[in-house]
């Protein structure tokens, strides 16, 4: 089974939760958030969530950077970190 990477799942936040919502499925994956770091000017902010929503093939949610093995973790992305697009 092939993915593609360039859709990326969307993050919608709630009172005390995360919703993923992935392109082309209705499903949405619910996690409660367990605590967070809050932006600075040398560190991203950065978001702790109960569980593992994440695939081993997804590095990156719209805006947020996807990491962990036993939870997920999102660190929000600058723009600067966002891959840029070519066309040709």
């Amino acid at each position: 089974m092939r993915h593609d990477l360039r859709l990326k799942a969307h993050v919608t936040f709630g009172d005390g939760v995360v919703l993923i919502s992935r392109p082309g499925s209705s499903r949405k994956t619910e996690a409660r958030i367990l605590g967070g770091r809050e932006k600075t000017k040398t560190a991203p902010q950065r978001i702790y969530l109960d569980r593992l929503v994440h695939y081993p093939y997804e590095k990156e949610f719209e805006g947020w950077r996807v990491t962990g093995a036993v939870s997920t973790i999102l660190e929000q992305m600058d723009a600067s970190d966002a891959p840029e697009e070519r066309t040709i």
